[in-house]
């Protein structure tokens, strides 16, 4: 019978690398007065109309 343990320990080993989101905030976060100001609640940021596979159906067109 072979020792199939091997590949499972192996995945144990590499899951026990824990890395704390702290630790990563001052190589990936930005500063928070670098942010955006938020946008308000359902306000959309205008980029241009909006395109017709995302609007919804008014029930005028019969392919809907």
């Amino acid at each position: 019978m072979e020792d199939r343990s091997g590949p499972a320990d192996e995945l144990r080993r590499q899951a026990d690398v824990f890395t704390d989101l702290v630790e990563l905030q001052s190589k990936l976060g930005r500063d928070p007065s670098e942010r955006p100001a938020p946008r308000g609640r359902g306000e959309r940021e205008v980029r241009g109309p909006i395109p017709k596979f995302l609007q919804e159906p008014r029930g005028d067109d019969p392919h809907e």
